[in-house]
C-alpha cells in the first residue's frame, strides 16, 4: 500500500476514527489500531467494536492498494508535528514520511474486531451521502423507516446539554417533530426539538449511548428505526450504532 495525503487531513481522521468521548457517564474510546484500505485514490478508515462501527473516506494521491492494520494513537502523535505532504508505505511496516521527518511503525497482524469491520463494510456498501435524503436504505433484512438531516453543530450542542443530565444515553423521537432527549428521571430531564430538514418515512424512536455527535462535521443525515441500529451518513464518513436496550 503507497499513497500521498496531506498530514493534517490523515493526521485528524485518524483522531476522529478512535471515537473518543462518553460512553455511558465514562470517557473511552474504540481500538487504537485503525484499519486502511486502499484502491485508487480512495483510502477508507475502519474502526470497529461489536456495537459501534466508523468509516471515513479520504481522497488520497493512490500509487499501490492495499491495506494495513497499525495503531493510530500512536501514529497521531508524530502527524500533530509534521506539516505538509506526507507520503504512507504499507508493508512490512508502514513508514510515513514528511519533509525530512520518516516514521517507522509496525504491522498488526489484525484488528482485534476485524470480523465486525469486514461484516458491516459490506452491509453499508451501498449506503452513499445524499445532499437531500431521498432512500431509505436497507440494513440487513430490514429497511430503515425515517430519515432526515440534521446540521452536526446542533447535534453536538443538543447532546452537549443532554450530557448534563448524566444519564449517559440519549433518545430521538421522530414524528411530526424531531426531539432529542435524556433523563434519569421525569424530574431530571432535557429535552430539545431539532432544527431537521429533507424529513422523509414514518414515525419512529431510537435510543443510544456514545459520542456519536463528535465523529461529524457538516450536514449529517439520520436514519432510524424502532428498536434498530442508528445510521449516520455525513459527506466522507459513516457511522453505525446499535441501539440502547433498558
Amino acid at each position: 500500500m503507497k499513497f500521498n495525503i496531506d498530514s493534517k487531513v490523515i493526521c485528524n481522521a485518524l483522531d476522529d476514527i478512535q471515537g473518543k468521548g462518553k460512553y455511558g457517564v465514562s470517557n473511552s474510546s474504540l481500538d487504537d489500531c485503525v484499519y486502511l484500505t486502499l484502491e485508487g485514490n480512495n483510502l477508507e478508515l475502519w474502526n470497529a467494536d461489536s456495537t459501534l462501527s466508523l468509516t471515513i473516506d479520504l481522497e488520497v494521491s493512490g500509487e499501490e492498494d492495499g491495506d494495513f492494520v497499525m495503531n493510530a494513537k500512536i501514529l497521531t502523535t508524530f502527524l500533530k508535528k509534521f506539516s505538509g505532504n506526507a507520503t504512507f508505505v504499507g508493508e512490512d511496516t508502514l513508514t510515513v514520511t514528511c519533509n525530512s521527518q520518516v516514521v517507522v511503525l509496525p504491522r498488526i497482524i489484525a484488528h482485534s474486531n476485524i470480523n465486525a469491520i469486514t461484516r458491516i463494510k459490506g452491509m453499508l456498501e451501498h449506503v452513499f451521502y445524499e445532499e437531500e435524503p431521498q432512500t431509505l436504505f436497507m440494513f440487513g433484512p430490514s429497511r430503515f423507516e425515517s430519515a432526515f438531516t440534521i446540521h452536526s453543530e446542533d447535534f453536538k450542542k443538543t447532546i452537549g446539554l443532554c450530557e448534563l443530565i448524566k444519564s449517559g444515553v440519549y433518545r430521538l423521537d421522530s414524528n411530526e417533530e424531531v426531539k432529542i432527549s435524556s433523563q434519569t428521571s421525569a424530574s431530571n430531564k432535557y429535552m430539545e426539538t431539532m432544527t431537521t430538514t429533507n424529513k422523509i418515512g414514518e414515525e419512529a424512536t431510537v435510543e443510544w449511548s456514545g459520542p456519536l455527535h463528535k465523529f461529524f462535521d457538516g450536514k449529517i443525515n439520520f436514519y432510524i428505526k424502532d428498536e434498530f441500529p442508528l445510521l449516520l451518513v455525513g459527506t466522507d464518513r459513516k457511522l453505525i450504532r446499535a441501539p440502547h436496550v433498558s
